[in-house]
Parts: C-alpha cells; structure tokens; sequence
C-alpha cells in the first residue's frame, strides 16, 4: 500500500497521474473493437478509487484550512 499524501502539490500530481492513465485507458478502448465487461470495471475501479481520494484530499484540504 502507498504512503498517504498530505501536500497540495503532490496530492494534484497524484491526480494528473490518475487521469493521464485513464486517458490512455480509454484510448486504447477506443481502438479496440473487442472490449470486454472487465475493460469498464477497471475503468469503474480507477473511478471509485479516485473518489475516495479526493474525498481524503478534500479532508487534508479542510483541515489545513482550520489550523
């Protein structure tokens, strides 16, 4: 398991990963005519896995905010 990410910098690095590897995803989906049910769940996995750390991060967010 990854080390958790605290700083703003890094957490938007984490971020533009995320998304550049969804992109490349999807474009390889797109040339691909024999996609599978296991090809969007990956996707759906990236997606919820994203999720829940923008919710972390939304969190770091407040609370750096508070002090």
């Amino acid at each position: 398991m990854s080390t958790p990410v605290h700083q703003k910098k890094r957490q938007i690095q984490y971020l533009q990963q995320k998304m550049t590897l969804m992109q490349e995803m999807l474009g390889e989906m797109e040339a691909d005519d024999d996609l599978q049910k296991d090809d969007i769940e990956r996707i759906e996995k990236i997606l919820q896995d994203t999720a829940v750390k923008l919710r972390q991060f939304k969190q770091d967010w407040k609370e750096n905010e508070e002090r």
